[in-house]
């Protein structure tokens, strides 16, 4: 489990106005990753962070992030196994709420004798269509959006010579 608290408050010259700028931020995250059985490994990892700025005693609102990570390992035999990955990211900004859940999915099998290694792969599995990031610290609010690949479907096949 990790968290921080942080508060700072400045002097800022707005519209040739001296004002005072206050933030307040705080945060915890939380991992665990847990081997249920012998076939069936699990990990989550969670980040909250909140964010408090006033500009010359007006409250904004308040910023709220989340990230939420969840990966599962199912072992079906010493030579297959099936990976799933999911993302989830919602973000409560100033003035506007974003979400977005992504998900991949594996399934490999190898042949060890021979050296080679199957792979079929899933991306994107709930068709997520874009991707925001947003960064916000106590002077910085910066966004990115990205257009992504639709869901697709990729065979792979290693080898080693």
């Amino acid at each position: 489990m990790t968290g921080n608290y942080g508060v700072r408050s400045n002097d800022q010259i707005i519209n040739d106005e001296v004002v005072e700028i206050s933030n307040q931020n705080w945060g915890f995250g939380v991992q665990t990753q847990v081997e249920i059985t012998d076939w069936l490994n699990v990990e989550y990892r969670g980040n909250w962070r909140f964010i408090r700025n006033e500009i010359g005693e007006v409250p904004n609102n308040n910023i709220v992030q989340q990230n939420h990570f969840f990966d599962a390992t199912i072992n079906l035999s010493t030579r297959s196994s099936i990976l799933m990955q999911s993302d989830y990211i919602r973000n409560n900004l100033l003035s506007d709420t974003s979400s977005n859940f992504f998900g991949d999915l594996t399934f490999r099998y190898s042949l060890k004798k021979k050296n080679l290694d199957f792979e079929l792969k899933a991306n994107n599995i709930f068709n997520t269509t874009n991707y925001r990031n947003v960064f916000v610290n106590d002077f910085t609010y910066i966004e990115s959006s990205f257009r992504l690949r639709p869901r697709q479907v990729l065979a792979l096949v290693r080898f080693s010579l």
